[in-house]
């Protein structure tokens, strides 16, 4: 990672919804503004909007776990993307719980500069139930 800091244990979810395919922490700098609101029922609703840029203009951009997901070439541009999120939570009773997610990432000069540097869609719909 060229030096870059190694956060350990990073906690993707800071990242939002596209956490799993998405960059992680290692080689960012990011604006995060987001806003959580709770209604009755148990029904919460979130939206946020991250903007990312590159640290290291000679380090590539990584994934969550740290393994590197677009290598820097000979790019300079240091702004990645942005995307913004909302998800909808609804916890039906203390067992059964349903989330939804939904996030557009927009592609920034680096990922149109290392191609494919395209737009990525991402939702999810998640139920759980504890004993």
């Amino acid at each position: 990672m060229l030096g870059t800091f190694n956060p350990l244990f990073p906690k993707g979810e800071y990242f939002g919804v596209l956490t799993t395919t998405g960059p992680g922490p290692v080689n960012f700098i990011d604006i995060h503004p987001g806003v959580d609101t709770a209604f009755p029922h148990g029904v919460s609703w979130s939206v946020d909007w991250i903007f990312q840029w590159r640290e290291n203009l000679e380090d590539g951009v990584y994934a969550v776990p740290g393994f590197l997901i677009r290598a820097a070439d000979d790019s300079r541009a240091r702004y990645v993307g942005h995307r913004p999120g909302t998800e909808v939570n609804w916890q039906a009773n203390r067992h059964l719980w349903f989330k939804g997610q939904y996030g557009i990432y927009y592609a920034g000069s680096f990922l149109k500069q290392t191609q494919p540097g395209r737009n990525l869609n991402y939702w999810a719909l998640w139920t759980g139930y504890k004993f």
